[in-house]
């Protein structure tokens, strides 16, 4: 947004892109990563960057088992690790702390 409040898209979801994006986006090093609730493969939520373009990248879909599905919230960097969490999934079914590698 500029400072006088005009609006750019940088990228419009479509189907198989992690879609209904949660939360705030994360910059780190020239890219936005963030989490979508709903789409990617299996329609359990996945984790995505979008570069200053617009190009979106989807980095990982979740499964809805052990890497837990309907991400939910801010990612966290450390150490050029991306993490988060999952609200459903997990051995319990009742979500997941996830790690996605550099």
């Amino acid at each position: 947004m500029t400072p006088s409040g005009q609006e750019r898209i940088l990228h419009s979801f479509e189907s198989g892109d992690a879609e209904d994006p949660t939360d705030g986006l994360f910059y780190w090093h020239g890219l936005f990563y963030g989490t979508g609730y709903q789409g990617g493969a299996d329609s359990q939520g996945g984790v995505f960057k979008v570069d200053r373009s617009g190009k979106e990248r989807l980095l990982h879909s979740f499964t809805g088992g052990s890497d837990g599905a309907h991400p939910w919230g801010t990612l966290a960097e450390d150490n050029g690790a991306l993490y988060g969490n999952a609200s459903l999934g997990g051995s319990s079914g009742i979500g997941t702390v996830f790690r996605i590698g550099p």
